[in-house]
């Protein structure tokens, strides 16, 4: 998250000052312990389709952290962490789109893989440096 309000501060440094970056972060935290709003795993972690694209959440910060020349290992790290995602629902079922993920990410050749999920070129040499880092 650190990393990410960074280079969120970084991008729009006219609407986002690093204060409300930190009181978003903690708010978000605090939201995440609150077990009364039910917010399971499963539920923040599936569709991972569209989690891992381009234009979500993670991947989107690591082309931002590159375009300010900013550290995005913690980023990579969560994304590595998606790959592996596999979390059942409270009836043991995996949600349906991301059953075709699991058994393509398990059987495909990674580098690939994280291309295809991504949408990323391993023709740009930018994009490319992602794919690597996220392998």
């Amino acid at each position: 998250m650190n990393q990410e309000a960074l280079v969120l501060q970084k991008e729009y440094p006219a609407d986002l000052s690093a204060e409300d970056l930190k009181e978003h972060i903690a708010d978000l935290l605090f939201r995440f312990k609150n077990r009364s709003l039910a917010d399971t795993i499963f539920r923040v972690g599936r569709d991972l389709y569209r989690k891992l694209d381009r234009d979500d959440r993670l991947v989107g910060a690591m082309l931002l952290a590159q375009k300010h020349n900013c550290n995005y290992s913690s980023i990579c790290d969560v994304f590595k962490v998606g790959l592996k995602f596999n979390a059942k629902d409270d009836s043991g079922s995996i949600f349906s789109p991301d059953k075709d993920f699991i058994t393509k990410n398990n059987s495909a050749d990674k580098r690939k893989f994280v291309a295809e999920v991504t949408g990323l070129s391993e023709l740009i040499e930018n994009e490319k440096e992602i794919i690597e880092n996220c392998l």
